[in-house]
């Protein structure tokens, strides 16, 4: 996580309400391709997400990038809905794409968001 704070391509943004930082978001930036590397909340279910999202979104197409891509494990239920109620579709499915910490592996979701997909304003 240091080294991306100083990278090229990349950009860090952390979120806090009331003096307490409350989660942050890593950006692959790009001319016409951005990449939601990390979304944490600290407190899940709570907002946070939702305005992380909501300011990567506006963050990558207004810096002008035509797509937004991400990947989250399968069974990551809440993120995977969080994702969809902002537009982003489901665009395969990498199986066994994740390796948990347990040495155990998983199915990794990718999914992609189009600047034509937004709604007009």
């Amino acid at each position: 996580m240091r080294g991306a704070l100083d990278t090229r391509g990349y950009e860090t943004w952390i979120y806090e309400s009331g003096g307490e930082i409350v989660g942050f978001a890593l950006l692959g930036a790009g001319d016409w391709l951005w990449e939601v590397r990390q979304l944490v909340a600290k407190h899940p279910r709570r907002g946070i997400g939702a305005f992380a999202m909501r300011h990567a979104i506006s963050r990558a197409f207004e810096a002008g990038a035509d797509r937004i891509f991400l990947e989250v494990v399968a069974a990551n239920a809440g993120a995977r809905a969080l994702y969809e109620r902002f537009g982003f579709v489901q665009e395969g499915c990498y199986r066994g794409g994740y390796r948990n910490d347990d040495g155990s592996y998983a199915d990794l979701i990718p999914y992609g968001l189009l600047r034509s997909e937004l709604p007009s304003p």
